[in-house]
């Protein structure tokens, strides 16, 4: 149970949850919040696929390459701020017998393929978060990291949200 809002109602000694590594690998990041130019981490986060080969680049505002260019500029300044870049691909089609150069890797898997089919072969002009699972864990790790020095230390008051109670 890693819901922000119960994290941070309860005084939980340790959480556990595998979510930040399950969002990295199908191609997300987390983004805190941003006021007043400071990170929020108190509110829900923003999660926003990243990936070069995410499915979310066809729906606008799921994307990093389909939201706003103000949205997009503060994902960018939260990677720079943590020290990573975005990272740039490029692709082509290549017979499946091709042999990858050195800045390349398969983009599509060959089951189900047929013999003369092509594949998609992704070329790694700059790694970062968009081309690399093993980045995108580390953003996701430091996130959580920076949500837990944010939370109030022990011990703290238990808090009642009012709005949900019966009276």
């Amino acid at each position: 149970m890693t819901s922000l809002k119960l994290m941070l109602r309860y005084p939980w000694y340790s959480v556990d949850s595998t979510s930040w590594v399950v969002t990295g690998r199908l191609g997300s990041i987390y983004i805190p919040r941003r006021r007043n130019g400071k990170w929020i981490y108190d509110e829900d986060s923003w999660k926003i696929a990243v990936s070069s080969q995410s499915p979310n680049k066809k729906e606008a505002g799921r994307h990093i390459d389909t939201v706003s260019s103000m949205e997009r500029e503060l994902v960018l300044d939260y990677l720079h701020e943590k020290g990573y870049k975005l990272g740039k691909s490029e692709f082509k089609m290549e017979a499946q017998s091709y042999i990858l150069q050195e800045n390349e890797r398969w983009a599509q898997a060959k089951k189900g393929m047929s013999k003369g089919e092509k594949r998609r072969v992704e070329i790694l002009i700059e790694e970062g978060v968009s081309n690399k699972y093993q980045l995108r864990d580390e953003v996701n790790i430091i996130y959580f990291l920076d949500l837990e020095k944010s939370i109030e230390k022990y011990p703290r008051q238990f808090k009642i949200n009012k709005s949900n109670t019966l009276f």
